[in-house]
């Protein structure tokens, strides 16, 4: 049950992050993005960054020591 709350994290977090760079390779809010001022797209790119992180290291820890490690 473990094993698929970190890849749920993996894949959702992977999901939010390759659609905001697509969003903003596609757009011309590049610009706007450098600026500072685009702030929801920070707080989505966090998010999404944090989520493939922990999902990341789930994975980690699970394929090392063989346990699962509940968050």
């Amino acid at each position: 049950m473990c094993r698929y709350r970190v890849w749920n994290k993996l894949l959702l977090g992977g999901i939010v992050l390759g659609t905001m760079m697509w969003v903003l390779a596609t757009t011309p809010t590049v610009k706007d993005f450098f600026s500072g001022t685009l702030v929801f797209t920070y707080i989505v790119l966090s998010i999404g960054s944090l989520l493939f992180i922990n999902g990341i290291l789930g994975w980690f820890g699970i394929f090392k020591r063989g346990v699962f490690i509940n968050f």
